[in-house]
C-alpha cells in the first residue's frame, strides 16, 4: 500500500520504483508462494502504468504477463483471468507507444474480447481501446462492432 500512498501523494516515480520492486526482484519461490492474487494484479497493474508515465516501456511490460504464468496448478490462482483484460490493455498502450502496432492492435482487440460487460466507471477504457484502434487503422468511422475479430 506505501506505492500506491506515494502515487496518490504525487510521489509518482517513486510509486512506481516501490509498486515494481515487489514483482520484479521476486524469486521463483516468491511469485509461486501463496499470496494474494488480487494484490498481485492490482500492485502489477498500476507499477506498469506508473513505469509507462516514466517512459519506462521495457519494464512496464515485464509486469504484465503474470495472468499468463505457467505455475504449478495448485498455486496458480483462478482469479488472475479477471484481470487479463486490464492487462491486455496496458499492454496495447505500451506497444502503441513503442511504435509496435500490430501488437498494439492485438491487445486491444483481446481487451475488448475480455472487457464486453464493463462497469460504468469503466467505459471510458472501453472507448479509449476502441479509438485507439481507429486510429491505428487509420480509419475515423468504424463501429465498434467491426473493431473486434
Amino acid at each position: 500500500l506505501a506505492g500506491l500512498e506515494l502515487e496518490l501523494r504525487g510521489a509518482k516515480k517513486a510509486a512506481a520504483e516501490s509498486l515494481a520492486a515487489l514483482d520484479l526482484a521476486a524469486t521463483d519461490s516468491a511469485i509461486g508462494a501463496p499470496h494474494d492474487p488480487y494484490a498481485r494484479s492490482i500492485t502489477h497493474l498500476a507499477a506498469s502504468r506508473l513505469l509507462l508515465e516514466q517512459g519506462d516501456t521495457s519494464r512496464a511490460v515485464k509486469l504484465l504477463a503474470w495472468h499468463e504464468a505457467a505455475l504449478p496448478r495448485s498455486a496458480q490462482p483462478f482469479r488472475w483471468p479477471l484481470f487479463a483484460g486490464l492487462a491486455y490493455y496496458e499492454l496495447a498502450r505500451i506497444e502503441e507507444t513503442q511504435g509496435k502496432n500490430d501488437l498494439a492492435i492485438d491487445h486491444y482487440q483481446q481487451f475488448l474480447r475480455r472487457y464486453d460487460m464493463p462497469p460504468a466507471a469503466h467505459q471510458y477504457l472501453v472507448d479509449s481501446a476502441k479509438a485507439a484502434l481507429r486510429r491505428l487503422a487509420g480509419q475515423r468511422d468504424v463501429s465498434g462492432a467491426s473493431l473486434v475479430r
